[in-house]
């Protein structure tokens, strides 16, 4: 049996205790110690880590009425003395009783009780029961939660005999039956059977502050952050609002506004950019066919496209086998010359562009296919790719031939 020292004082860091069982598994070492502060994973909770005289404890988890700690090597002095990861500790501490307070807050405005939680690294979730949460309802609760922040109200934890909890208004019922609960209080807020590790007073919460929500099976899923997370959230979305302000050389409280002018002028610049692209893809495709060799009564085209889409292609070749008899072999090449598309069309049923396409293909290590008349594919190695559209079209005299 361990003695569980963060149940009593979860601010406790470093203590001193016996090595009890230590045994070896095919993934390191289980060590029980007489008494830890290593806070097992449950409830929601991720696990603490830390070392045990020196060496690093990797994970840590409950078995029955003790604590096992995951070591790669075990102590080796009987008495030992652990330390337990800080940061990672008040962060949990931190997340933990912001929840608290929040699913308090959502289950007194909303009559939404909190039928799922799990700590994350970098945020923390609920699930309320509820079918739908609307923006200002979250906005209330946000707000009402951090309320009692500035509050500092205590946090408190105590044993409890089933037969006492009449005297208590609980939150949420407990989920089995115990002869005794641990019970943490907010005071005036919130109370309710939970084994995990909490701040004294709301205050060392810092903030609470709500990312986002989503419909989750039957209910609503809500992402928070408190803490220090809620400052490097916010500080990280800070940067990029006075990046992307001064980029457009407003002042942030018009960002937004300057943000969907920007974003129109891009849409109108992309309409126009894509009307001159299928002009210029017209006059390219004339200017082909005028200089296009004949054969047996076929316009026939090689023609390969720098720092060009796959669209791009793919229009060039609509061009070309629109008007007159013709077969086209053309290729886009990206910008930064890493993969090139090919695209082989005809309007005749003289000719099988998809056998010729693969065949092309094959010599540029690339994948495609399609009908005898419409042919696609990619490459990622377009060297000597205008030579293999020669040798593409030369095969295609050859098949017209025979």
């Amino acid at each position: 049996m361990t003695d569980k020292l963060y149940l009593q004082d979860a601010y406790i860091q470093e203590f001193q205790a016996v090595v009890l069982e230590s045994r070896q598994t095919a993934d390191g070492w289980e060590i029980v110690l007489d008494r830890t502060a290593f806070y097992p994973e449950g409830g929601g909770q991720p696990c603490d880590i830390g070392d045990i005289d020196g060496l690093p404890v990797t994970a840590v988890r409950e078995e029955g009425e003790s604590v096992i700690h995951v070591m790669q090597q075990p102590p080796a002095s009987e008495t030992v003395t652990g330390r337990i990861d800080w940061s990672r500790r008040f962060y949990h501490m931190q997340q933990h009783s912001g929840q608290h307070i929040l699913s308090a807050v959502f289950d007194d405005k909303c009559q939404a009780a909190t039928v799922g939680f799990h700590l994350g690294t970098d945020s923390t979730q609920i699930d309320v029961a509820i079918a739908d949460l609307k923006p200002e309802q979250m906005a209330e609760a946000e707000a009402t939660a951090n309320l009692a922040l500035y509050a500092n109200m205590p946090v408190t934890a105590e044993w409890v005999k089933v037969e006492d909890l009449v005297r208590y208004q609980l939150r949420k019922p407990p989920a089995k039956n115990f002869a005794q609960l641990r019970l943490v209080s907010v005071r005036n807020i919130d109370c309710c059977p939970c084994g995990g590790t909490h701040v004294k007073s709301t205050g060392e919460i810092g903030m609470i502050k709500i990312l986002g929500w989503e419909r989750k099976n039957n209910a609503v899923r809500v992402d928070f952050v408190c803490g220090e997370r809620a400052l490097t959230d916010y500080q990280l979305k800070h940067h990029l609002v006075q990046e992307m302000a001064s980029n457009l050389s407003v002042p942030v409280k018009e960002l937004a506004e300057a943000f969907v002018q920007r974003l129109a002028k891009i849409d109108s610049l992309t309409k126009e950019l894509t009307t001159v692209r299928l002009e210029l893809s017209q006059f390219q495709a004339a200017a082909l066919l005028q200089t296009a060799p004949l054969y047996k009564d076929i316009h026939m085209v090689a023609h390969c496209l720098q720092d060009a889409p796959p669209n791009d292609a793919a229009q060039l070749a609509k061009n070309l086998t629109a008007t007159v008899p013709a077969a086209a072999f053309v290729a886009a090449i990206s910008p930064g010359a890493a993969k090139a598309h090919l695209v082989f069309a005809t309007n005749t049923d003289r000719l099988d562009m998809g056998k010729l396409l693969k065949a092309a293909l094959a010599k540029l290590n690339g994948k495609g296919g399609g009908s005898p008349r419409l042919a696609q594919g990619g490459t990622t190695s377009p060297d000597k790719l205008q030579e293999v559209l020669d040798e593409a079209l030369t095969e295609a005299k050859r098949f017209l031939e025979n």
